[in-house]
């Protein structure tokens, strides 16, 4: 018999029957673990809490219960429709991508600061998504190589990423090929620097080429609804806002 405890957050959920769910959990010491258990209401995307574990072979779906102790999912829900696509699309991002079973604590320790933003509309949550979507290309084998130019070694003035590398270059090298680059914002190799809306944006955009290359593609679909919904009202609220 396999039993433990571990503190968790929810990424996703499906009715197994009348009275089960089948959780879909985010843990600190195991990493993604489905896990079925009785329906209850705080059984919500997002909600961070304990859960008890136990199962009788590893193959199989573990049965156990879910403590809440943070219930970020339930304000979301209650929040702006912006702090609830990124909630769902950090939670589908981690669903669909992460492997099972493997420890990710730092990765847990980053997604949950990140839902506490969320949960309570602080500044910087959106640079906050956009160094988590940065970060969790790294933790899936995909990181990009932004600390200096692969062109010339240089650390300064780097502007532009290479959509076929994944490695930056500085403004003046990629000048010439600016249209087939995407622009490097400056806040994900400087964390002191200033953010705008268009940073934000070329974020978003400089990401999701690299999801769209490296898994999105690989499993056969476009990008996850949650996250193209949320990247698309995200921009045209800045394109609303600055048309006024």
């Amino acid at each position: 018999m396999i039993i433990w405890q571990d503190n968790a957050i929810i990424i996703a959920h499906y009715p197994l029957d009348n009275k089960k769910n089948r959780l879909i959990l985010l843990t600190q010491m195991h990493g993604k673990v489905p896990l079925a258990c009785y329906q209850q209401a705080n059984q919500i995307i997002g909600n961070i809490g304990k859960i008890d574990y136990k199962a009788r072979l590893s193959e199989h779906l573990g049965q156990g219960k879910f403590h809440s102790t943070h219930e970020y999912g339930a304000h979301i829900v209650f929040s702006s429709p912006l702090q609830l696509h990124i909630c769902h699309a950090v939670c589908d991002l981690l669903n669909q991508f992460l492997p099972q079973m493997q420890a990710f604590s730092e990765l847990y320790q980053l997604v949950q600061d990140l839902l506490a933003l969320t949960a309570n509309g602080v500044a910087g949550v959106m640079r906050a998504y956009c160094l988590f979507e940065l970060q969790l290309l790294q933790y899936l084998g995909y990181g990009l190589s932004l600390d200096q130019s692969v062109l010339s070694g240089a650390r300064d003035n780097l502007y532009y990423v290479s959509p076929k590398s994944g490695c930056a270059v500085t403004r003046a090298e990629g000048q010439e090929y600016a249209d087939k680059l995407l622009v490097l914002p400056e806040f994900f190799t400087n964390p002191t620097a200033p953010i705008s809306s268009t940073d934000i944006i070329h974020a978003l955009q400089c990401t999701g080429y690299f999801y769209e290359k490296h898994l999105f593609a690989q499993h056969g679909g476009g990008f996850i609804r949650s996250r193209s919904y949320f990247a698309q009202q995200y921009a045209g609220l800045q394109a609303k806002f600055a048309g006024q």
